[in-house]
């Protein structure tokens, strides 16, 4: 898909092509990119991330420094976007984590996938705390209890 106008009639076939496994693969979509290294443990996070995004569900999974976790979950968020037409949030801990996931990750997908890949920052004056079971972030409550 890179270097290409993307097409979105050819969703499906650019799905089967784009699954995390493939294109976090040494010869994969994203393997052609300055920067990018091939990780076998975040094509084991990026797939299982993907799976839980297209059936529901949980997943908790802990990885250590340099697994490449940022890619190996915003790649399957964006999938998910153009798959579903929706719209993705991602929320971090730190602003400095947050200009590293819209100044590098997503310019860097961008590039590799061709993909029309919008991201947005907002932290400005966002309060957040849980108390209990439920996580108030600015003007919504929402509770950490699965459905």
């Amino acid at each position: 898909m890179k270097d290409a106008q993307w097409d979105p009639s050819q969703l499906d076939a650019f799905l089967e092509e784009a699954h995390p496994r493939k294109a976090f693969s040494a010869t994969g979509i994203l393997s052609g990119l300055e920067g990018y290294e091939f990780r076998p443990a975040q094509i084991d996070m990026a797939s299982l991330v993907w799976e839980v995004m297209e059936r529901g569900g949980y997943a908790v999974i802990e990885a250590g420094t340099g697994t490449g976790k940022s890619l190996a979950y915003l790649y399957p968020a964006f999938l998910l976007t153009l798959k579903e037409e929706s719209r993705v949030v991602v929320a971090t801990h730190t602003i400095n984590l947050q200009q590293q996931l819209i100044e590098k990750e997503v310019p860097f997908l961008a590039a590799a996938t061709g993909l029309p890949l919008k991201a947005a920052s907002c932290w400005a004056g966002v309060i957040t705390f849980a108390a209990g079971n439920l996580l108030f972030t600015g003007r919504t409550w929402t509770s950490s209890r699965p459905p």
